[in-house]
């Protein structure tokens, strides 16, 4: 019935797809760009609720305004000095008792830290007995091109075979047009994090190249990082939901 009312143009472009869908998505859509869900490869492991994220469905925390002031860490970076690194001492959890606080100059919240969906290389894959840890890195900054993270892991103790391992790669963001909420997740052994954030080169990003005199012109960047615990509870937040 609604065929005979729309233009034979317009029927050209509509294609209605059964239970086998995914080879026809992946005609128009890279694998690597298409959700795991759809048939592709895509698991948004670099953001909060992967590839769809909802605080409806719960796997996404619906964080207020107020959740990206003031943060607690305020550096300045600029093109000439484009780099920031910050290392956290990684304290692991008994897995029968709830995580305890660690006494830091730098931050009072976590107990441990770690990357989404990822393991270091070499080491088992925590269980869930384990009771994974999450936290979340806030992060914001007043201009420039992006900012670009990543993430090392090294293990205490020396001669260790996966030491100095990156489990999560450089990836550009652009804190400057909106706040960044990045979700991490820990392995349950004592170690640190190495997080190194610098400032979007000129051949990175689709943002305008900045003049001569806002290139001068230093660029704030500011930053949270906490437990999953301590953000639900200083912002009421309900649990997070995960699959």
């Amino acid at each position: 019935l609604i065929r005979s009312w729309l233009d034979p143009r317009v029927l050209s472009k509509i294609h209605i797809l059964g239970k086998d869908y995914a080879p026809e998505l992946l005609k128009q859509i890279p694998a690597h760009s298409l959700p795991a869900f759809l048939g592709g490869t895509c698991r948004c492991s670099h953001m909060p609720g992967g590839c769809v994220p909802s605080v409806p469905l719960g796997n996404f925390p619906d964080l207020p305004r107020k959740a990206y002031v003031n943060l607690h860490h305020r550096v300045q970076l600029s093109y000439s000095q484009p780099q920031h690194s910050f290392t956290y001492d990684v304290v692991p959890a008994d897995a029968d008792d709830p995580p305890t606080p660690m006494s830091s100059p730098l931050m009072g919240y976590a107990s441990w830290l770690g990357i989404r969906r990822e393991s270091p290389q070499g080491s088992a894959p925590t269980s869930p007995s384990a009771r994974t840890r999450y936290v979340y890195v806030r992060f914001t900054a007043d201009r420039g091109r992006g900012i670009v993270v990543e993430v090392l892991w090294q293990p205490s103790g020396s001669g260790s075979s996966d030491e100095g391992v990156l489990v999560y790669p450089e990836f550009l963001f652009d804190p400057q047009r909106a706040p960044v909420l990045l979700e991490l997740e820990a392995p349950n052994r004592a170690g640190q994090l190495l997080f190194n954030w610098r400032v979007a080169n000129f051949d990175e990003g689709q943002a305008p190249f900045p003049d001569a005199e806002e290139a001068r012109i230093p660029i704030q960047l500011e930053y949270s990082i906490d437990t999953e615990e301590s953000l639900v509870s200083e912002f009421n937040l309900s649990p997070i939901k995960r699959v």
